[in-house]
């Protein structure tokens, strides 16, 4: 299991301020705190402060002269006695975002945050909008780190926790190009744990854009998907650390538990070179232990000790079967991979 760092929280200074003879359910204008004047806040959307909505909220909006360290604007959901927060980036003075309304039917109240001039990570009070949820469907807010922002990343799917998925489940978004360590973050980690079970899988990033699948491996129930972006830090090293970034659930109706069967990590028994090669290998007419034979034999034969990479620790993420099938050479590690990826092309259970 790979290192993590600890996870961050936020703190905010969250102005108070009180609206006044205010019916959720009467058509209200826009209204802006003087914080929010100064700062030069405008939404485009919504263009009341009273709306009707079914489940998603598309907020829009302008800020064109941040003054301060912090170029976000904040946003705070609220429905009887539920809250949520979330950092927004604001982009060449701009801002967007589909806000869920996770709490269902009925008022959700939104206030807009805008940035303090003089503190980091603080925000004054803007606006507020009520969101009249038309929709009955309850969902559960996604959690945000701090890095999130520090990191440019942006969540683009899922938009909500406590989704149903069958064995695999999708995440997309970007990578701002501008956010430091931009170019660096060429792959995702995605934890996934379950009734004390815990998995890695690595989520690839090109061109600041990440779109790719990972499997739920241990049988059906509620997964804690913990989202993270790699450290950046000295190389050889033999440990990968990682900082958090999201945090959801999802609920997998997979009918059975395949940790020992499905690619993983560093595992590409899906690969077709790897699936290639467990066909030349294997036959229906073999036993398990010449299955096993056969696949030992072709590891022990086809790659060479890399003597070098155990001396100087040239570990990577990704070391993985196909890595060290182009290579020819690699450690224990990567004789490992490879030997689990052809086992479990061949349909044999494998773990090390």
């Amino acid at each position: 299991m790979l290192p993590s760092k600890d996870q961050k929280n936020y703190y905010y200074d969250l102005a108070k301020f009180t609206v006044f003879n205010v019916n959720p359910a009467m058509e209200r204008d826009l209204t802006y705190t003087p914080f929010a004047q100064e700062a030069g806040l405008s939404l485009q959307s919504p263009d009341s402060g009273y709306v009707k909505e079914s489940e998603i909220f598309k907020l829009k909006g302008n800020i064109p002269s941040i003054k301060g360290p912090n170029e976000a604007v904040m946003l705070e959901l609220k429905k009887d006695g539920e809250t949520w927060k979330h950092v927004l980036p604001v982009k060449n003075g701009k801002f967007a975002y589909d806000v869920p309304l996770f709490y269902g039917k009925g008022v959700h109240e939104l206030k807009v945050y805008v940035p303090d001039e003089e503190k980091n990570n603080y925000f004054q009070a803007g606006t507020v909008l009520y969101i009249d949820n038309e929709s009955e469907l309850i969902t559960e807010p996604i959690q945000y780190m701090t890095t999130y922002q520090e990191r440019g990343v942006n969540l683009t799917y899922p938009t909500a926790g406590g989704e149903e998925t069958n064995l695999t489940y999708r995440i997309k978004g970007t990578i701002d190009k501008d956010a430091p360590f931009a170019k660096e973050t060429t792959h995702l980690y995605i934890t996934t744990k379950k009734d004390g079970e815990e998995a890695l899988s690595v989520i690839p990033v090109k061109d600041y854009s990440f779109d790719d699948e990972f499997y739920l491996r241990f049988g059906p129930g509620t997964y804690e998907v913990i989202v993270s972006v790699p450290e950046i830090k000295e190389k050889n090293s033999s440990k990968f650390y990682y900082e958090y970034v999201a945090q959801f659930t999802v609920e997998s109706t997979g009918t059975k538990d395949q940790r020992d069967l499905l690619p993983s990590r560093g595992v590409q028994s899906d690969a077709p070179e790897i699936i290639a090669i467990a066909e030349e290998l294997i036959n229906d007419g073999m036993t398990e232990r010449e299955k096993a034979k056969a696949v030992y034999e072709f590891t022990a034969k086809s790659i060479a000790y890399d003597v070098q990479k155990q001396k100087n620790s040239e570990f990577e993420w990704d070391d993985s079967a196909l890595k060290v099938l182009e290579l020819e050479k690699g450690i224990c590690q990567d004789y490992t991979y490879l030997a689990l990826a052809l086992l479990r092309a061949s349909n044999m259970e494998a773990d090390i």
